[in-house]
């Protein structure tokens, strides 16, 4: 049995968000392999540097709020030109195959 690379789909993600919303991402695999059970990763991108979310999810979705992240990983210079965005990583439960996957960007309105 040959195990594919999954491809990683992701909810929109809106333009942009206030730091108290609650942001929820979902995500499916375009190709599945029940013989493969996945799990997955979410970090934060905030001008490109990642910040881990949550490890090891077994769900097809992951919801925070904003602010709570930033305050959680110290970051702190954060204006209405930061770039934020968020990366879903997929792999294996026995850490041979990997894929991940971008969301759009967006940014912080008051």
């Amino acid at each position: 049995h040959h195990f594919q690379v999954p491809k990683l789909q992701l909810s929109r993600m809106r333009a942009s968000y206030s730091a108290s919303q609650i942001l929820k991402i979902k995500w499916r695999v375009a190709n599945p392999d029940e013989g493969n059970p996945l799990t997955y990763d979410v970090d934060l991108l905030v001008d490109g540097k990642s910040y881990p979310l949550a490890r090891e999810l077994r769900t097809d979705w992951y919801q925070f709020r904003l602010k709570e992240a930033l305050v959680a990983h110290n970051v702190k210079q954060v204006s209405n030109r930061t770039k934020f965005g968020l990366r879903v990583v997929a792999h294996s439960v026995d850490g041979v195959i990997r894929s991940e996957k971008h969301s759009e960007t967006f940014v912080l309105v008051p």
